[in-house]
């Protein structure tokens, strides 16, 4: 059961967010590269894309991708096109959280570029963030462990998972999700709901972004009772959305104590390698 979890849900790379194998998958063509926010999420949230897209000038971004391609002839269209839109849901996590690392040089590299461009970047900031946003040095994703290091990055899958579709692109630029474990502090933080807010998720405090992580709070929580159903047992558990395997995984620790086979070979069980878009519960 838990091999076949594994294998749905993919294997290590070797380290930095990117694959080392012989020949690197290939990249799909996007439609465009916004940040592609789940459905259902809260119009605060929404709001922040557009206000993150408009920051963002087209004539700019063309300008960064073009320096950014002729500097790397190995670079194909599509690949820059991914590494564009990580960057973009790299920026609308950190204005949620206090604190993003940055798991891809790749997308760093992007980074470094729009950052060349003293004065647009500087409009950038001051547009979307309203101070300087300091480009970030890429880290390897840790190996998991019951490390610090191995505990922040499950938190930051947590979070991404639910906002965004996880595609196999994403993996290759991240490096693999569903390989740690959410620390037993945030779990018995996130289940007591007599505060609005959990800590440890690290949120930022400003009052105009309440809404929006007291809103995602409450979804985590919604969620996590359903891994613990899942962990208790129940009959015929309806599928998982990758948020919740994370939460229901890191509770059940090395496997999970019911009948994952018939779960994943649903149809709807497609969403954890494939679509993945699952809405916030209404």
């Amino acid at each position: 059961m838990l091999g076949k979890l594994k294998n749905l849900l993919g294997e290590p790379t070797k380290s930095g967010g990117e694959k080392k194998g012989e020949e690197e998958a290939a990249y799909r063509e996007l439609a465009d590269s916004r940040t592609g926010l789940l459905p259902g999420m809260p119009a605060e949230l929404a709001e922040e894309e557009r206000k993150l897209e408009e920051a963002l000038p087209q004539e700019w971004l063309l300008q960064v991708r073009e320096a950014v391609l002729r500097g790397n002839p190995g670079l194909t269209d599509e690949k820059y096109g991914w590494m564009e839109r990580e960057l973009k849901r790299h920026f609308l996590l950190t204005g949620l959280l206090r604190r993003v690392s940055l798991y891809s040089a790749e997308v760093g590299l992007v980074w470094r570029e729009l950052a060349l461009y003293e004065q647009q970047y500087q409009q950038f900031c001051e547009r979307y963030a309203g101070y300087h946003l300091q480009v970030q040095d890429a880290v390897a994703a840790p190996s998991p462990s019951s490390s610090a290091d191995s505990a922040e990055r499950a938190c930051f899958e947590l979070l991404y998972l639910l906002l965004f579709p996880l595609e196999p692109e994403n993996e290759q630029l991240l490096g693999p999700f569903h390989h740690h474990k959410l620390s037993p502090g945030l779990l018995e933080e996130l289940e007591d709901r007599r505060l609005p807010l959990c800590g440890g998720l690290g949120f930022v405090g400003t009052s105009h972004k309440a809404a929006i992580a007291e809103c995602l709070t409450a979804s985590l929580r919604d969620r996590l009772e359903a891994a613990r159903d899942c962990c208790a047992g129940l009959p015929k558990p309806r599928p998982l959305d990758p948020a919740t395997a994370l939460l229901a995984s890191s509770m059940a620790g090395e496997g999970f104590p019911f009948d994952a086979d018939e779960q994943l070979d649903t149809p709807d069980a497609g969403a954890w390698t494939a679509d993945r878009s699952t809405a916030l519960p209404g």
